[in-house]
């Protein structure tokens, strides 16, 4: 690693030590330090991407655990459990903009079947 590479790094690691830290600690989360530096247009193609992605997932963990198995559906439900929170964001996401937005709306009825197997 060159040597630029390697202060960019530290610096960076000591950045987010002092300057943002984990929720748990009362501290503030990478969310909201990013959201802090976002327009409202930014923000908005930002929770739609999210949504969409972990839509996504959400598909994939099902064709996991429809696939059976122990280890198809032990995997399948670690990862969900990890993921449930973006999951559910994604998917209240989609909930509170389908009225107005035919894409959202999409969405919302895409976590829709999914969602049964895992919610």
């Amino acid at each position: 690693m060159r040597t630029a590479t390697v202060w960019a790094t530290c610096c960076a690691t000591a950045w987010w030590n002092s300057t943002v830290s984990r929720s748990a600690n009362g501290g503030t989360t990478w969310r909201d330090f990013a959201q802090s530096r976002l327009s409202d247009a930014e923000r908005a193609g930002v929770q739609r991407r999210h949504a969409t992605y972990y839509r996504d997932v959400l598909a994939e963990l099902n064709k996991i655990y429809r696939t059976g198995g122990g280890e198809n559906v032990s995997r399948g439900l670690a990862v969900f459990g990890r993921e449930r929170a973006n999951i559910q964001v994604g998917r209240d996401w989609a909930k509170a903009h389908a009225s107005d937005d035919a894409a959202a709306a999409q969405l919302l009825s895409d976590y829709g079947p999914v969602e049964f197997y895992f919610m």
